[in-house]
């Protein structure tokens, strides 16, 4: 999988298989792969990954209100059935933290944060979210 600009082909010259995918954000859970995507997928897609452990071609879902046009994701985080995804608007700051159900990529909460976050500073331990922010200040969010 690839964080470039622009797509990969299939195959690299040893032969390692890659996806067209681009995107943002790439996370893996089991058999799913969910991707913040640019281009024709744009937003937020969820694939089912094959026996090679390769997303199949097309995607389970895409919810295109996570749109990288609007807004800069900074930060994503998968836990549970959960996707945690941090940011700000391209216009104008107003840090987020936006919650989405990974098993249809609905937005499930939408949460302002006092400051931007930084480039994947948000992580999960002991059932608690930290979000590290561009200010100094690192926030910690308990089980709801």
């Amino acid at each position: 999988l690839s964080r470039r600009t622009e797509e990969v082909g299939r195959f690299d010259f040893s032969g390692m298989a890659y996806s067209n995918l681009i995107g943002d954000h790439i996370l893996v859970l089991k058999d799913r792969l969910y991707v913040i995507g640019q281009g024709k997928l744009s937003g937020l897609s969820r694939f089912k990954l094959d026996e090679k452990r390769r997303p199949l071609e097309k995607p389970e879902w895409n919810n295109r209100e996570v749109s990288t046009n609007r807004f800069h994701y900074t930060a994503a985080v998968l836990s549970g059935d959960r996707i945690y995804l941090a940011g700000h608007r391209r216009q104008g700051a107003s840090p987020f933290l936006h919650i989405h159900s990974a098993k249809d990529g609905s937005l499930f909460k939408k949460v302002i944060l006092p400051a931007i976050p930084t480039r994947d500073g948000v992580s999960i331990a002991g059932g608690r979210l930290f979000v590290s922010c561009e200010d100094g200040r690192l926030l910690c969010y308990g089980a709801e």
